[in-house]
């Protein structure tokens, strides 16, 4: 889907809220302020100075966000050096403009037109370490694993990692971590939309995450299976079978 305009601007809105992007631009604005690179130590007095870097930082870092949030979506069916080159190519221009203005406005504007090109260039090779960065990180970052469908259906507040289903009526009981909730659904529908959780069917009611299993005390040709609440869920024959066939009931029995 591509980012719209609007959409970039929201999402630079919420982004700016975060109290660790506020925190990290305060740090780079002081850092910057304090120690005056670029001439601004001789150009200007401390609170101006600061005044000034906490603007170029703010500017700078917002007009990046926003034009890597218009572009990336574009040059996605690029490869990645061409992805690379193009998001900072986009992003050195709207900061050199941001730079060109602001640095107007204060007195500082380039004299000359290589003055121009040199602070353009020395953008553009900051945008491009920064994508670089940015694309090898994301190229070698694990996706996510996706959440049990299941417990997209429960109130956002109990959606914990799952520890048992079981039947109550019609309704199937979800026991997660964070809590249990009732849904009016198959037990085999939940099973299903469980999948992601290594678990099994321990029983024709009671389905259980592998994890979760605290002990199990066999009695005969069945057993009886502890939670890590302390609750105890039976074990059919089939249950047993099949806990024995993963190799599990040696190891948990008795433990």
């Amino acid at each position: 889907m591509t980012t719209t305009p609007i959409t970039a601007l929201r999402a630079l809105r919420v982004h700016y809220r975060q109290p660790l992007v506020l925190t990290a631009l305060l740090g780079v604005a002081l850092v910057l302020g304090i120690s005056g690179p670029f001439h601004t130590l001789i150009a200007f007095p401390l609170l101006p100075r600061l005044a000034y870097w906490a603007t170029v930082v703010v500017l700078t870092y917002g007009a990046g966000y926003f034009i890597s949030r218009l572009t990336h979506p574009r040059v996605q069916p690029l490869p990645a050096p061409l992805r690379i080159a193009a998001t900072a190519f986009a992003i050195a221009c709207a900061v050199t403009l941001i730079l060109l203005l602001l640095n107007t406005a204060v007195g500082l504007a380039p004299k000359t037109p290589q003055e121009i090109t040199s602070g353009f260039l020395a953008v553009l090779t900051i945008c491009l370490v920064i994508e670089s960065i940015g694309t090898v990180a994301h190229l070698t970052t694990p996706a996510p694993a996706r959440l049990p469908a299941i417990l997209d259906r429960l109130p956002p507040e109990k959606r914990g990692d799952l520890i048992a289903l079981s039947v109550r009526d019609h309704y199937v009981d979800v026991i997660t971590t964070r809590g249990r909730a009732l849904l009016l659904m198959r037990l085999s529908d939940a099973i299903r939309e469980a999948a992601g959780t290594p678990g099994l069917q321990i029983h024709r009611s009671h389905w259980v995450a592998l994890d979760q299993i605290s002990s199990v005390r066999r009695t005969g040709e069945t057993a009886t299976l502890t939670l890590p609440d302390r609750t105890e869920l039976p074990v059919s024959r089939a249950g047993l079978k099949a806990m024995e066939d993963a190799g599990l009931l040696h190891a948990r029995a008795g433990s």
